[in-house]
């Protein structure tokens, strides 16, 4: 693990951590990286939840009950949520300050707080856990508690996450994309190899509004439903032979939230 100057990019320190890279191939990791409020780094070595010390270079165990985790987060209290992609688990596992386990949620599906192989988590400053829902292609929301909140579906493959002081939500990853089998990753999860990397950021707290065209402004609030990936062939671009090059672009399905909104 490396630790940069923030400005710079400069590699301060660096400690060794055994087995925090994939060793067999059997299952594919994500970000298990996370630190808690006071700046204290944890990861996972050898299937163990460690606190890893920058200044002597060792590391404390905390959790010993996982088998495969692969994402990992801590909110501000210190507590631990880890994902265990592990056959008979499939959940976020979740453990106090002290490494004890306090409850977990999730299984293995496509449906509301199911999971398939999420490769990220984190938080923002109000709580809310975000969950990298990789194979499923879709960001969840969830509670501390493990209430669904919402769920941001067929926007993009998310590979990790990173929130802003101002709670924005980057999310690094790929545009939607049907699975490929490749010779080269066999029983890797979607989009590898990815048809193209993307960085998208999301307002949490961002409200959509139909407006009425001409006239007096009117809104009317409406919900995200979709999206739906559409390629523009080139000829209905500009018309101009000599265009060589599609366009690909997100076609975005809202619903009013009112049955009867009224003018």
């Amino acid at each position: 693990i490396e630790m940069l100057d923030g400005e710079t990019g400069k590699v301060l320190k660096e400690v060794h951590v055994p087995g925090i890279a994939e060793a067999t191939g059997e299952w594919s990791r994500g970000n298990l990286l996370a630190a808690n409020a006071r700046g204290e780094v944890f990861t996972v070595s050898n299937e163990k939840l460690v606190q890893v010390d920058f200044n002597t270079g060792a590391h404390r165990v905390l959790v010993g009950d996982l088998k495969q985790p692969s994402a990992l987060a801590c909110d501000r209290a210190g507590n631990f949520y880890v994902f265990d992609s592990a056959k008979e688990r499939k959940h976020i596992r979740v453990y106090d300050p002290s490494g004890k386990f306090i409850r977990a949620w999730g299984t293995l599906g496509t449906g509301p707080q199911h999971f398939s192989i999420p490769h990220a988590i984190d938080m923002d400053s109000k709580g809310r856990l975000y969950v990298a829902d990789r194979n499923n292609v879709r960001v969840q929301v969830f509670s501390q508690a493990g209430k669904l909140l919402d769920s941001w579906a067929n926007v993009i493959v998310p590979w990790g996450f990173w929130v802003s002081p101002k709670d924005e939500i980057w999310v690094c990853g790929s545009s939607p994309m049907p699975w490929v089998n490749d010779p080269k990753y066999p029983g890797a999860p979607l989009s590898c190899p990815p048809k193209d990397q993307v960085f998208m950021r999301f307002d949490p707290n961002g409200k959509a509004v139909a407006v009425l065209r001409g006239g007096k402004r009117v809104e009317f609030p409406i919900e995200y439903v979709r999206t739906v990936p559409v390629v523009i062939p080139k000829k209905t671009l500009t018309g101009d032979n000599a265009e060589r090059i599609d366009t690909r672009v997100l076609q975005l399905v809202y619903r009013f939230t009112d049955p009867n909104p009224g003018v």
